[in-house]
């Protein structure tokens, strides 16, 4: 996936939630605290979750280049944001 299919994603889902945990980020449909199933059913959580996952850093196969790009601080999230809006991110 490239950057300019994230952002397609990220355009064709504009309530999705955008994680970034430091090195790592991921895109969901909803919330986690959304799921409308029994908190103590693991597996089906489970299939919840992977069902509600759009997108996440390991699936970007073209990076784009420069400070401010890569999975660390969401750098990839905001790449494509910025091309979404015609925008510039140099720096993360």
């Amino acid at each position: 996936m490239t950057i300019k299919e994230l952002a397609e994603i990220i355009r064709k889902n504009p309530n999705c939630l955008v994680t970034v945990d430091n090195d790592y980020w991921w895109i969901d449909k909803q919330s986690r605290e959304e799921y409308p199933g029994n908190d103590d059913d693991d597996e089906a959580f489970a299939a919840w979750d992977a069902q509600n996952r759009l997108v996440c850093a390991d699936d970007l196969t073209e990076y784009t280049s420069g400070y401010g790009s890569g999975s660390s601080y969401g750098g990839d999230v905001l790449q494509a944001l910025a091309l979404l809006q015609g925008i510039r991110v140099e720096s993360v």
